[in-house]
């Protein structure tokens, strides 16, 4: 079921916008029609009280005489062509007389119907009684037409139309500019909300508005965003720190053994697709414990520091060195590398062994180690076989040659 479809803020203030200018449009125009309207009408009925008085005088002889023609002579040039304006003339005799401009359409389709409206909106005529002697003797019925009320009520339905129009026009820059003011900056807020959420765009920020508590919100808004994308950095920080403490020896800082034997089984593969050979030494720090015993384990740490820096310098960028146990180590030598580079690699390591370690209250030590090395395909072809068959070759070398003796030489300081 797909979402309902809602409105975009610019929209609904656009809306707003028009329907409130619209509305007020429609309350000035109801008030100017309604104030022509009834000056309309107190026009009208004043005209048609002028006419029945004056009919009255002109008529009273013609009354007195029962003369039709007379009676129509008489009030025909009070009426005006087009008024819709017609008199009834009705004596005590009896007679009665009608009387409308000959232009106007009395029996047309459009003259009815002017006369039925004007009915409706006046259905009362104005009645002039007429005097003679002293003694009522008839009266004059005046009874409204349309007129040019028609033409008035046309004319203000065109000008409505045209001022809608003309506020329509009006309006679309007031709505533009409304939407630039208010609308855009929000939008600007709500995208980047939405990259936020859907690509992590912590760095972005919302632009200055023109009104101030819009501002205000990209103000606080940009501030979050500052705030999380501190916490995201500090989180980063963070993963990275726990990310090398889980793949690094804490105290050598070479990698540990889940590493080696990860990177291992990457380059066999390798190794295996190219018909290439690696290399693999285990080395062990010959009479480990017996530094710890007689110098404490402080010095015993300093040899392994050592012991790794020593092994980080006579390596290649592409090999990698861990530390695989107590006073044990690996390394990998990356292919291509057959038994003579191995070789070659495990006798540069044994001369960065020779200078003595000295700790820091004069002692020298003498950095002795037992190197075994493997070589794939030669040895093994997976990362046990390797691994054990360099074990085997470096409990081999340290029973071969067990190392020298701890060589301690203390300096001699003499006082200034």
């Amino acid at each position: 079921m797909s979402a309902e479809r809602l409105p975009t803020l610019g929209r609904a203030l656009a809306r707003v916008q028009q329907r409130t200018m619209l509305l007020t449009l429609l309350l000035a125009l109801a008030g100017s029609l309604l104030s022509g309207v009834l000056m309309v009408d107190s026009y009208v009925r004043q005209n048609m009280r002028l006419i029945g008085q004056l009919a009255g005088y002109s008529v009273e002889p013609a009354v007195v005489f029962h003369d039709q023609t007379a009676i129509d002579d008489a009030i025909r040039p009070l009426l005006t062509r087009g008024d819709g304006v017609r008199a009834v003339v009705v004596t005590a005799g009896g007679l009665r007389v009608e009387v409308r401009h000959p232009e106007d359409e009395a029996h047309s389709t459009i003259g009815s119907l002017k006369d039925r409206t004007a009915a409706l909106l006046w259905p009362e005529p104005a009645i002039t009684r007429i005097d003679h002697a002293g003694r009522p003797i008839g009266d004059v019925r005046v009874y409204a037409g349309l007129g040019g009320l028609d033409g008035y009520l046309m004319l203000g339905f065109a000008d409505g139309v045209g001022a809608l129009m003309l506020a329509v026009l009006l309006t679309y820059p007031m709505v533009r500019r409304l939407h630039r003011r208010i609308a855009e900056p929000i939008g600007a807020i709500a995208a980047i909300a939405h990259r936020v959420q859907t690509e992590r765009a912590l760095h972005l920020r919302a632009p200055r508005a023109p009104i101030a508590e819009i501002d205000s919100l990209g103000h606080d808004f940009n501030a979050l965003l500052a705030e999380l994308e501190g916490w995201q950095a500090h989180l980063a920080r963070e993963n990275e720190t726990l990310a090398h403490r889980a793949m690094h020896d804490p105290l050598t800082g070479l990698a540990n053994r889940v590493v080696l034997e990860e990177r291992l089984a990457s380059e066999l593969k390798l190794a295996a697709a190219a018909e290439a050979g690696l290399g693999v030494l285990y080395i062990d720090a010959n009479r480990f414990k017996e530094i710890n015993d007689q110098f404490g384990h402080a010095a015993g740490d300093r040899l392994l520091i050592e012991i790794a820096a020593r092994l980080r310098g006579a390596l290649r960028q592409s090999d990698l060195a861990a530390r695989v146990g107590g006073d044990e180590f690996a390394v990998l030598i990356a292919p291509p590398a057959g038994p003579e580079e191995t070789q070659a690699l495990a006798a540069r390591i044994r001369a960065t062994m020779t200078p003595p370690l000295v700790l820091p209250g004069g002692e020298r030590i003498a950095v002795s180690i037992s190197l075994g090395a493997a070589n794939f395909p030669e040895d093994g072809r997976d990362i046990a076989t390797l691994l054990n068959a360099a074990d085997r070759a470096m409990y081999a070398d340290k029973r071969a040659a067990p190392g020298p003796t701890i060589a301690v030489v203390r300096q001699s300081y003499k006082p200034s």
